[in-house]
């Protein structure tokens, strides 16, 4: 029986005499030693070579009343700030999904084909996302969105001192520290990256002209970017402006030594066209990164480039007669999203 069953079974006011116990141990700063101490899991993937250990997934195994203790803060700070983390991801929001994504960009790549304007896409992974996180970065993200200072300060108290073993064939492995990144399997963890990818989102709508939807001449609402949790889309009409979204992820992903993924057309794409003479261009377009002093740079062709007329076939997703099926191939095939949950 988890230590989370035995807690369900007490009554209501030794239930609140724990809660009151474990709050003090918060405010405190003073947490229980076995709060500390967490267990790496290895889970296989549905896709890569899973012989290979970098391949799999490490699921964190934490205490359960630390988790549930996460969960009181989660449901009284970061639920409540769903509204301030940005709208263009759908990813950990009820109700929401791959397939919100997926139509977004079908309503953006339909516009493209009837009013005959160019369009330029780039989709982007990071890799190894949750791994990758600077604890530095999210917290300044977490302050952007106006997050209590002390629910900040509670996930650093929590995990500054924790330490991890591996689960292996041969036993519990030695124990480590943990330096960076944010844990899978922490109640906490999509709540922290969501924060953190809504600031590089406001970077990105900043700096980028995006996509004028139509029928929206009075107010113009311009839509720059589709997400589902860390699958990112950026959605333009010229160039510059998918090229100063570039920037904004280079930046990020220099600045925090948190990876761009690559691996075909898997990971990170761009497709862009330009209609002339009566028929769909492809439009080549070479990602640049700054040389500092030296202005721009063209990028080796590591990115590589999809054919618009693959990425787009014409078919609106809402015309299709088996939605729910169809949508979500539209999902997998064209945007990746489909692989995500919310």
């Amino acid at each position: 029986m988890s230590s989370l069953e035995l807690i369900r079974r007490l009554s209501d006011k030794e239930r609140r005499a724990y809660f009151d116990v474990a709050k003090q141990c918060i405010v405190g700063k003073q947490t229980p030693g076995h709060w500390a101490e967490m267990v790496f899991v290895l889970l296989k993937k549905k896709h890569g070579d899973q012989r290979k250990i970098r391949k799999m997934r490490e699921i964190a195994l934490m205490d359960q009343t630390l988790k549930l203790m996460l969960k009181c803060v989660k449901k009284l700070s970061f639920d409540r700030c769903v509204g301030k983390t940005g709208e263009e991801n759908h990813g950990w929001v009820p109700g929401h999904g791959a397939l919100n994504a997926a139509l977004m960009m079908d309503a953006i790549l339909g516009q493209a084909r009837e009013l005959q304007h160019s369009i330029f896409i780039l989709f982007l992974d990071l890799k190894q996302f949750f791994p990758a996180i600077k604890r530095e970065s999210r917290k300044a993200a977490e302050y952007f969105i106006g997050l209590p200072e002390e629910v900040i300060l509670l996930a650093t108290e929590v995990f500054a001192k924790m330490k991890a073993r591996f689960d292996t064939a041969h036993g519990l492995s030695e124990d480590f520290d943990i330096l960076t990144g944010d844990l899978m399997g922490c109640v906490l963890s999509p709540s922290h990256a969501r924060c953190l990818l809504t600031a590089i989102s406001v970077a990105i709508a900043a700096v980028s002209s995006g996509v004028r939807v139509w029928g929206c001449e009075r107010t113009a609402r311009h839509v720059a970017q589709t997400m589902m949790a860390d699958d990112w889309a950026g959605l333009n009409t010229t160039e510059e402006s998918l090229q100063a979204q570039w920037s904004v992820w280079m930046d990020y992903a220099m600045a925090t030594g948190s990876p761009i993924g690559v691996d075909g057309l898997e990971k990170t794409v761009v497709t862009a066209a330009t209609y002339r003479e009566g028929k769909w261009v492809d439009v080549t377009v070479k990602l640049r990164v700054c040389r500092g002093e030296g202005g721009l740079s063209d990028l080796p062709e590591f990115i590589p480039q999809m054919p618009f007329q693959e990425a787009y076939q014409g078919e609106t997703v809402t015309r299709r007669t088996r939605a729910t099926t169809k949508q979500r191939e539209f999902s997998s095939r064209y945007t990746g999203f489909a692989g995500s949950s919310a």
